[in-house]
């Protein structure tokens, strides 16, 4: 910002806005006896001069951050759709679900003794409510899934959770 010469009382700053000029004082060079002197029979000038030493600081110890406990619980499952029902005749696609209580991945298979759980289709990922809709069903047969999950911390369901369901002839 540029500082332009005052005319008329008036210094202008940038354009439309203006201040009142200053007027500059002179200051004597000359001082007090008191002004001088720093401390009590020590002068700036004298050789030697120690200016005052602080009381020195003591550090405060802060307590350690409290580390986070190490989960190692799997997802608890909860709120499992479809245990034993009966669907109407001409059903072709239902929704099976689950909830978690925490952020977990969920898979599923359609029997449970030849898939571990890295090969077992996703079901849903990173959420606690999870739901997959199931397509091409028919009628008279019986249909049994089983839902295992994974929290972030890869904590995975050592047994499987069964949602089950049969369709009416």
């Amino acid at each position: 910002m540029e500082h332009r010469a005052a005319r008329r009382g008036r210094a202008s700053l940038t354009a439309g806005s203006s201040i009142p000029a200053v007027r500059a004082l002179r200051v004597r060079k000359e001082s007090t006896p008191a002004q001088r002197q720093l401390t009590p029979g020590v002068s700036p000038s004298t050789p030697g001069a120690v200016a005052p030493v602080p009381a020195p600081i003591t550090p405060i110890a802060t307590p350690p951050l409290a580390q986070p406990l190490e989960d190692r619980t799997p997802p608890m499952i909860s709120n499992i759709s479809h245990q034993g029902d009966t669907l109407p005749s001409g059903t072709r696609e239902a929704a099976i679900s689950v909830s978690t209580d925490e952020p977990a991945s969920c898979k599923y298979a359609t029997n449970p003794e030849s898939s571990s759980y890295s090969s077992m289709p996703w079901y849903d990922q990173t959420r606690r409510f999870h739901v997959k809709t199931i397509t091409g069903l028919r009628d008279g047969m019986l249909y049994d899934f089983f839902v295992r999950c994974q929290d972030f911390n890869g904590n995975i369901n050592t047994g499987s959770y069964l949602i089950n369901f049969k369709i009416q002839p």
